[in-house]
């Protein structure tokens, strides 16, 4: 089941789960742990509620990792009010797993309310974490708050949380090349540089200078 959940095929996990009760196989938290993570990958929000719900029939207390899957599973279906009721009626205190979940969820449908109500524990749990800092700056921005997303940058400072540089590496006759994004050292930048813009053009449909591929 975990093994479908995990590669997108959340339905065909579901449908494992369903022979499992018919041939009298109880689950266990592992189990609805992987039915609950093919409903979030399949985006079965529906289902997702029904077995949730159902584990008290089952007789299993849900544990964070079960309270985790259904915030991921609700942010990403945009339920977020759902999604923040539960964090509130959860047993469990909620880590920073779930916090940034549903942080990333209000930044994907705007919403900065519910944004902020966890801006605080969220970065106290990762004072490091970039991607937060990053995702609430831009939905500062994106607001025109930008007092907000300036005070967003000094914290992501004060605290240490460097952006990490995107890095692509490549193997041409068997020399590996590496290149970082911003970084204009590469000994051959300005003839790489010149080719994509012509590759730009390009897919523009502009004119292309074959000559540079001579």
């Amino acid at each position: 089941i975990n093994g479908l959940a995990v590669n997108g095929r959340g339905k065909e996990a579901l449908q494992i789960f369903l022979e499992m009760q018919q041939q009298g196989v109880p689950p266990n938290d592992i189990t609805m742990i992987g039915v609950l993570s093919a409903c979030n990958h399949a985006g079965l929000v529906k289902e997702g509620k029904k077995w949730f719900k159902a584990m008290d029939e089952f007789g299993l207390a849900p544990r964070i990792e079960h309270y985790g899957c259904m915030v991921d599973l609700l942010g990403r279906a945009g339920f977020l009010e759902e999604a923040e009721s539960i964090i509130k009626s959860m047993p469990h205190e909620p880590n920073a797993i779930i916090l940034s979940s549903f942080l990333f969820a209000c930044g994907y449908f705007k919403d900065v309310i519910r944004a902020e109500r966890v801006i605080s524990r969220t970065i106290n749990m990762e004072p490091q974490n970039d991607g937060n800092y990053i995702m609430l700056r831009n939905l500062f921005a994106a607001e025109k708050r930008w007092t907000d997303a300036e005070e967003i940058k000094r914290l992501m400072s004060t605290n240490g949380a460097n952006k990490e540089i995107g890095c692509s590496v490549i193997e041409i006759d068997g020399r590996m090349s590496e290149f970082l994004a911003g970084n204009r050292l590469h000994p051959r930048y300005e003839i790489i540089h010149s080719m994509l813009g012509q590759l730009f053009k390009h897919m523009r449909g502009q004119v292309f200078d074959q000559a540079l591929c001579g």
